[in-house]
């Protein structure tokens, strides 16, 4: 017995069932004239159970309660003050309020203006829309470049990482007020997941790869020969050249971070650039420097041919070195 919407078939012996959602009983008749139909009332065609109607819902409910998770993720605010420290929070909202003052000052300025100018005994005879108001505008960008500034170098500064402020300021005009919420949501996104640490760790190993071209470890010391370059000085003694202070610093801030596994300033190595800067006429700067009180280097010297020798306290450190902070 073969059910369809609109007839029931009895079909004959060795007949294969035929397969159809809604052919007319007449039509059968004409195919299949032996086969005996008899008319019976449409009924719902059923689907594991359900109606077609009841499946069409399913999926439209289904489709829907994905769209309403898209919208709800979309609509999802990360709150990045709560990824930086009290200490950096409070200066964050120091110098916010400093910047809203200043700024909300150039904004009324700036209304005011041009409230002046719909005014036709005024208008360019007195104020001129390209002089004034020109200038309010571009004091109103200054404020803004400045206060993006002024958080950006905090962190910088702070967590010895590099960010391109330019490409913030970029973001907004002159009339909008800028949070420092949106500034830290900049400055996390240039971070790319890494914590303000973390991307100071992978920029001061960067650096230093990039400026070391070559490097030879010989027991416990690492020499990097034709590192440094020293000119003379007016007084005929031998400085560092400003060309290689920077390469200077950037071994320096490696040494630091391998030695207390952090970015930080050390006031020794602080103290071998200074007198680096003032030269061999004033310091000793082609001495060995003894590093007291470190656990992993032993000492630094520099020579006059540029050569550099770190000394640690075991091969082992030394080759630990070299190999996570200059090998390529």
């Amino acid at each position: 017995m073969l059910n369809i919407p609109e007839a029931t078939v009895t079909l004959p012996k060795g007949k294969s069932a035929l397969v159809a959602t809604a052919m007319p009983a007449a039509l059968l008749s004409c195919v299949y004239p032996q086969l005996s139909v008899l008319h019976v009332k449409r009924e719902k065609f059923t689907l594991k159970g359900r109606t077609p109607s009841e499946v069409k819902n399913k999926k439209q409910k289904e489709q829907n309660q994905k769209m309403n998770l898209l919208q709800r993720l979309d609509t999802v605010e990360i709150d990045n003050t709560s990824r930086i420290s009290q200490e950096d929070e409070q200066f964050c909202l120091n110098e916010a309020k400093s910047y809203e003052v200043a700024w909300k000052a150039l904004e009324h300025a700036y209304k005011s203006v041009n409230k002046l100018l719909l005014v036709d005994s005024i208008k360019d005879k007195y104020i001129r829309k390209y002089g004034v108001v020109s200038q309010i505008e571009e004091a109103q960008q200054e404020c803004n470049s400045r206060f993006i500034s002024e958080i950006t170098a905090y962190f910088s500064k702070k967590y010895n990482v590099e960010f391109n402020s330019s490409s913030i300021v970029d973001n907004y005009s002159f009339g909008q007020l800028i949070t420092f919420e949106k500034v830290l949501d900049h400055l996390f996104e240039q971070l790319g997941g890494y914590s303000f640490v973390e991307m100071a760790n992978e920029q001061i190993k960067n650096k230093i790869k990039d400026a070391v071209y070559k490097f030879e470890v010989k027991k416990s010391t690492l020499h990097l020969p034709n590192f440094g370059y020293f000119e003379s000085d007016w007084m005929g003694g031998l400085k560092i050249s400003w060309q290689k202070e920077g390469k200077m610093t950037k071994l320096f801030d490696a040494l630091s971070l391998f030695e207390y596994g952090e970015p930080t300033k050390i006031n020794k190595f602080l103290s071998i650039e200074k007198e680096m800067r003032q030269g061999s006429s004033e310091a000793p700067i082609f001495d060995k420097y003894e590093m007291e009180n470190f656990n992993k280097i032993r000492s630094f010297k520099a020579f006059k041919n540029g050569k550099v020798s770190i000394e640690f306290h075991s091969i082992d450190l030394a080759n630990e070195f070299a190999n996570l902070y200059l090998k390529k």
